[in-house]
Formats: structure tokens, C-alpha cells, sequence
């Protein structure tokens, strides 16, 4: 038995440091947000407040050193130039849009706005201003993401009057589940929850719909990690692994601001196929890379 012990020692520490990361990811960084396309890189994305810009890698825990273009700076005085939160990239259907929540300074005014790049490659071409986006009551909305389910596209936000939800969707089997942060960001106890829904039933129809009772991602205060939300998910490289990426404070009086910062670790899943989340990791941990990765200029 101590023989078995110290072999496992062994095996622990023979990880080569090329093969782990710490988080955070970057230094800052709220609403954290990466698709993974078919070329073999991440394109990622986070709030900046007065821009858009997209990140290019092969390796997402490496992205302090992956290649970063601003791609879209709003035109002033337009109901879109203020506080371009949370925005996310993706490839639909043969081409490359950019969802964001923008105003023209009053909060009050908070809407989706979409963009749209003709080009293959997102770093070549322009994004161009399509319009907003929104149901026909034209409430508040921030949060957006956009996803395909048998067939057709959907779009969630978080509104003024309900539930918030923000972007995730994973389908198994069975089952659609929708990943949406709760309580405030000004506070320690943010948080994720989770939805469900049977795959076959109408995903507009609220009734359609289960809320679970308990949180699914909280805050670890043994771990110094407060206020973990607004996740996106990715696979690993080899498709092998499901990651969640979020953003969270050191210290639980940091709220809302600058000082989130993306983070990424692995989530598991139960028998019946619904996701296991964890313990929001430490800083100081060391956690091995998503499988397959190949780092920026290696094959």
C-alpha cells in the first residue's frame, strides 16, 4: 500500500508545465466567451465596455499570448454606442456574427444589437451592424446567445421582468439545459442555476421548463473564488471534454467591475447525463490542459 502511494506521487508530478494552466485566464475579463470553429482555434470575446475585440488561439488557457484585433467600435451617438456588454462570436450557417447588449448611455436602454461578417475568417473583413435584436415588447435584454436545436435557431437573453438566462445550451439525449447566473453581480453569492427541458417539447413555451431548487456553481470561499456567473461553455480540442468558462472576484467585495476575470475548469457528468460542476477551483491550482490541445505555432 505505501508502495502504491508513492507511485501515485510520482505520476502526479511527472506532469510536464506545459501541460497544466493557472487560473485566471487574463487579468481581467467579465463575461468570458469562446467558440471553438472547425479551423482548430478558439475564438474568444468579454465585455469591454466600448468595443469589440476577438481573441484567435489553438490553446484557451493560454490566451495572454493569443493573437487579439478589435473588430467593431460603435459610431457615436447611436443607440448602440454606450456599454457593449457581454458580447459573443459564432459561425452560423456559413457565417460569422457578433451578438452584444448596447445603449446609448441610459441603462434604461439596454438592447441586443447583431453583427455580421461575410469574410471566412473573422480576422479579414468587417463587422457590420445588422440591427437589433428583439421580441416584439422590446423590453430591456443583455446576456444573448444564440443557439441550434432539431433544426432551428433559437435566441435567449436575460430581460428586465423574468428569470435571467444567460447564454448555454447542451443537449444529451433527452434533455435541452439552459446554464443562467442568479443574484447580483454587486455581491459574493452570484451564482449559476440551471433549467431543463425534455429535447422534444416546445422550448418557447414556458411550461416547457423545470427549474432546479438548487444552485449549480456557487461561490468557494475555502478557495478564495466569489462570485462565479455568466458561463459560456467549449469543448476540448479533441471533443473528448466539456468545459465551463466564467468569470469570478478574489475577494468577495469586488462586485460587478474590473476585477473579474475568466476563468476556465472541466465539468463531468452524472449517469442520467446531467452536468456535474464542481468546486470552483483555486488560483493556485494547477489544472491539466483541455485534451487534444495544440499550442499556438505547434502541430
Amino acid at each position: 500500500m505505501k508502495y502504491l502511494f508513492l507511485l501515485c506521487i510520482i505520476c502526479s508530478c511527472s506532469l510536464n508545465p506545459q501541460e497544466v494552466f493557472y487560473n485566471p485566464l487574463l487579468e481581467s475579463g467579465a463575461d468570458p466567451y469562446a467558440f471553438y470553429h472547425s479551423d482548430g482555434y478558439y475564438y474568444y470575446t468579454n465585455t469591454l465596455g466600448n468595443r469589440l475585440d476577438l481573441w484567435r488561439t489553438r490553446d484557451l488557457t493560454d490566451l495572454k499570448n493569443a493573437e487579439r484585433k478589435t473588430v467593431f467600435v460603435p459610431s457615436p451617438n447611436t443607440a448602440y454606442s454606450k456599454n457593449l456588454w457581454a458580447p459573443e462570436v459564432t459561425y452560423l450557417r456559413g457565417t460569422w456574427y457578433f451578438y452584444f447588449a448596447a445603449d446609448d448611455g441610459d441603462h434604461v436602454n439596454h438592447r441586443m444589437y447583431a453583427l455580421e461578417n461575410s469574410s471566412q475568417d473573422p480576422f479579414q473583413g468587417r463587422f457590420v451592424m445588422k440591427g437589433k435584436v428583439s421580441s416584439a415588447d422590446d423590453n430591456w435584454a443583455i446576456d444573448g446567445g444564440v443557439f441550434e436545436h432539431n433544426g432551428a435557431l433559437f435566441m435567449i437573453w436575460s430581460g428586465w421582468e423574468t428569470t435571467p438566462w444567460v447564454d448555454y445550451e447542451i443537449q444529451r439525449i433527452y434533455k435541452v439545459f439552459l446554464i443562467y447566473s442568479a443574484s447580483g453581480c454587486w455581491t459574493p453569492h452570484y451564482k449559476l442555476g440551471m433549467l431543463e427541458a425534455d429535447a422534444e417539447r416546445d422550448l418557447l413555451d414556458p411550461a416547457s421548463w423545470k427549474k432546479h431548487e438548487e444552485p449549480v456553481f456557487t461561490q468557494s470561499e475555502e478557495n478564495r473564488v466569489y462570485g462565479p456567473g455568466h458561463n459560456a461553455f467549449f469543448t476540448s480540442p479533441d471533443g473528448k471534454e466539456d468545459w465551463i468558462l466564467y468569470h469570478a472576484n478574489d475577494r468577495p467585495d469586488q462586485g460587478c467591475g474590473r476585477f473579474r476575470k475568466p476563468r476556465a475548469q472541466r465539468i463531468a457528468w452524472t449517469p442520467e447525463g446531467y452536468p456535474v460542476f464542481g468546486e470552483a477551483l483555486s488560483t493556485s491550482t494547477a489544472v491539466e490542459k483541455p485534451s487534444g490541445t495544440i499550442r499556438d505555432g505547434m502541430e
